[in-house]
């Protein structure tokens, strides 16, 4: 079963019979209650490329996966941070960013076509790949009990590319020249989510949320596909901790002129925070 599948199945879980809701007494936690909230936090990221760009007179690029062929680091770590402002008993704002830039080196097995640029056989290729994702949404708490609660939300995820390959090429002369080509591509899509959150004790929240959408907008049309869960504890009053999982995808054919052709990135792993309310 993949991950977002078993997400669905623990949202499920979250919602407990109407007995345990009546017989609950549990309040809610002073992160929930507080109209301010911040997470900061650490990704250990497993990371899948795959990605076309186009020439621009219309030349079709090589499909690759920048991991395989060009020897770009699967695993790394990053940055997380989020906000979230409850400024109605049952509204809120959240906004969510990290930046992810990975670096590969390798000798390539096989020719590639990059925008307006072949790299022949035998090239040693030196990469890089930037994925920049900045979330900004809106919540309604549609459920809300003593120790659990839905909402839904509606936003817009902002996905920024960068690729670049650089390397020697003989451009139709005999001494090999160095070059340089660079691909990028900013995807703004809606998104629709919903989410999750059961307390276990006075301590424990168990939350698990699920975003998705698939549009087309102006040149670029994609789909997001972004799953979590996170086990969150309320250390002290004001101050606790996490670790989750989160899983996120992004599918994009773009025509813009920056970046004709597609991207297919797939992130997944875990991830440890520490938040703080007021």
């Amino acid at each position: 079963m993949t991950f977002h599948r078993w997400l669905v199945v623990l949202i499920i879980l979250l919602v407990p019979t109407p007995l345990l809701a009546e017989v609950s007494g549990e309040p809610e936690s002073p992160a929930e209650l507080s109209p301010f909230y911040f997470r900061v936090g650490a990704y250990i990221l497993n990371s899948s490329t795959s990605a076309r760009v186009d020439g621009r007179d219309g030349n079709f690029g090589s499909r690759l996966d920048f991991e395989d062929d060009l020897g770009l680091d699967e695993q790394k770590e990053t940055l997380l941070t989020g906000f979230r402002w409850r400024f109605r008993d049952r509204h809120f704002l959240e906004f969510e960013y990290f930046k992810l830039k990975r670096f590969g080196q390798k000798r390539i097995e096989a020719e590639i076509t990059f925008r307006d640029e072949v790299f022949p056989v035998g090239a040693n290729l030196d990469s890089s790949f930037t994925t920049e994702v900045t979330r900004a949404s809106y919540g309604y708490r549609v459920v809300k009990r003593d120790n659990w609660g839905l909402a839904i939300s509606g936003g817009l995820h902002v996905t920024r590319l960068n690729a670049r390959l650089e390397g020697l090429v003989f451009d139709n002369v005999e001494t090999p020249i160095r070059s340089r080509e660079v691909a990028s591509v900013t995807a703004p899509l809606p998104v629709l989510g919903l989410s999750g959150a059961r307390h276990f004790g006075e301590k424990w929240v168990l939350v698990a949320k699920g975003q998705v959408f698939f549009l087309e907008v102006d040149d670029v049309k994609g789909g997001i596909t972004h799953v979590a869960a996170y086990l969150e504890h309320n250390t002290f009053r004001n101050v606790g901790f996490g670790v989750g999982y989160d899983w996120f995808d992004i599918d994009v054919d773009t025509t813009d002129t920056n970046w004709r052709g597609s991207a297919d990135v797939q992130f997944k792993g875990p991830v440890i925070f520490i938040q703080a309310s007021f």
